[in-house]
């Protein structure tokens, strides 16, 4: 139950993705002067390669370290592969999204009101050119 309730939420944060490197392509341009929407939207895949890539390492190690054997059967699986099994699928994904959203409650500052400042600015930049 509680893994239903932790993907709805974040199935609403992905949703809202797009829009979050949408504004920090409008706060860059106001910045810098120069428009790096490609370079900035490209960076949206940075994230899927890191999980990709802890994926393939992590998991195999938390299990290793809890000595799972392939091929072993399942019924006679340790206490301790069983918490690592809820570890590495529940709780270490858990902490790491938790993380992240502190990081985006306590980091993101792009306002609604500062991003229509910022696109003014940028439109007058570009027609006064």
């Amino acid at each position: 139950m509680f893994v239903c309730i932790a993907r709805l939420f974040l199935g609403l944060l992905y949703s809202t993705l797009v829009a979050l490197y949408s504004d920090v392509v409008t706060y860059g341009e106001w910045k810098t002067g120069q428009n790096a929407n490609s370079f900035i939207m490209g960076l949206m895949n940075i994230s899927l390669k890191t999980a990709i890539i802890s994926r393939s390492t992590v998991i195999p190690f938390v299990l290793a370290a809890a000595g799972f054997v392939a091929g072993a059967n399942p019924a006679t699986a340790s206490i301790q592969l069983k918490d690592a099994v809820n570890n590495v699928f529940l709780f270490i994904p858990g902490v790491v999204a938790l993380v992240g959203g502190l990081i985006l409650a306590v980091g993101y500052r792009l306002t609604r009101e500062k991003l229509l400042q910022y696109q003014a600015e940028i439109d007058a930049r570009k027609a006064s050119v």
